[in-house]
């Protein structure tokens, strides 16, 4: 977003279509001064304002609704996985592959 501050100059493009830039402002690199950097900055930061404005407003309404952010304190300690998923104190390494998954296997299986 700050690259036009820097990059771009008055005239750009090709001679038989060339763009020229109404406001004479060009960046840095062709003695533009700051203007165009300061213009760049100050849209960076509405830009992120409004950003951080608008995640904190959907964050405090989700933690304020009944569905939360967070589990509640016992469902922290019985752990999310039995709360969530229903799985209590299972590791998924011990599973094991009842038939090898072949691409035979899964076209007969979608006919």
């Amino acid at each position: 977003m700050i690259s036009p501050a820097i990059f771009v100059c008055r005239d750009f493009g090709l001679a038989e279509h060339k763009v020229t830039n109404e406001n004479d402002l060009s960046g840095i690199l062709y003695g533009g001064g700051l203007t165009l950097l300061l213009y760049q900055l100050a849209a960076l930061g509405a830009i992120a304002a409004f950003s951080a404005t608008c995640a904190f407003s959907i964050l405090w309404t989700l933690q304020h609704s009944p569905i939360g952010l967070r589990l509640s304190r016992l469902d922290e300690e019985l752990g999310a996985d039995l709360r969530e998923h229903g799985l209590a104190g299972v590791n998924v390494m011990t599973y094991t592959i009842e038939k090898k998954l072949t691409a035979k296997l899964v076209l007969h299986s979608h006919s």
